[in-house]
C-alpha cells in the first residue's frame, strides 16, 4: 500500500507568508505611484531632526529613531511644514540642508522628500522579503515532493 505524501506545514506557512508580503509591497508601490503621478517638485529645507520614543519600546528601529521635520514652499509662494514618513537610526540629513519634495497642488500638506528610501524602500522590501519567502518554500515543497522520505 502506498503512502501519501506529506507537505511539510511550514513550507505553505513561508509560501503563504511571502505572499503576503509581496501583495503588502505592490500596494505600498501603487500608493507611492498614485502619489507621484499627481504630485509637484518642491524645494524644501530641513529646519528640524526630531528624536522619537514610544513609551514601553522593545528598542526596535521602528519603535524610535529620527524624524526629519522640513519646510517647503507651494507653487502660489505658501510655506508648509511637514515632516519625513519614516524613523531613521541615524539622521539623514542636517539642519539646514536643502532637499526636493513632492507634494500634491490640491492638498499641499500632503508632501514627501524626493527620495528612493523616502518613496520607495517599504515597497522594495517587502516585495524582496515576499519573493525571498516565496522561493525558500517554493524550493522546500519541491524537494519534499520529489524526495520522500524513506521507510
Amino acid at each position: 500500500m502506498r503512502r501519501q505524501r506529506e507537505v511539510p506545514a511550514l513550507l505553505i506557512v513561508l509560501i503563504v507568508t511571502g505572499l503576503v508580503l509581496f501583495v503588502m509591497g505592490w500596494k505600498e508601490f501603487s500608493r507611492s505611484r498614485t502619489f507621484l503621478d499627481g504630485a509637484t517638485s518642491g524645494n524644501g529645507e530641513v529646519v528640524d531632526l526630531k528624536y522619537e520614543s514610544k513609551s514601553g519600546s522593545t528598542r526596535r528601529l521602528r519603535d524610535h529613531g529620527f524624524r526629519t521635520v522640513y519646510t517647503y514652499a507651494t507653487l502660489d509662494g505658501q510655506l508648509h511644514t511637514n515632516s519625513s514618513t519614516r524613523l531613521t537610526s541615524a539622521p539623514e540629513h542636517d539642519v539646514g540642508d536643502s532637499i526636493a519634495v513632492q507634494y500634491r497642488p490640491e492638498n499641499p500638506e500632503l508632501a514627501r522628500i524626493d527620495s528612493f528610501a523616502e518613496l520607495w524602500s517599504t515597497a522594495t522590501w517587502m516585495s524582496i522579503g515576499g519573493l525571498f519567502f516565496i522561493a525558500l518554500g517554493s524550493i522546500g515543497l519541491i524537494l519534499a515532493i520529489n524526495n520522500p522520505p524513506r521507510q
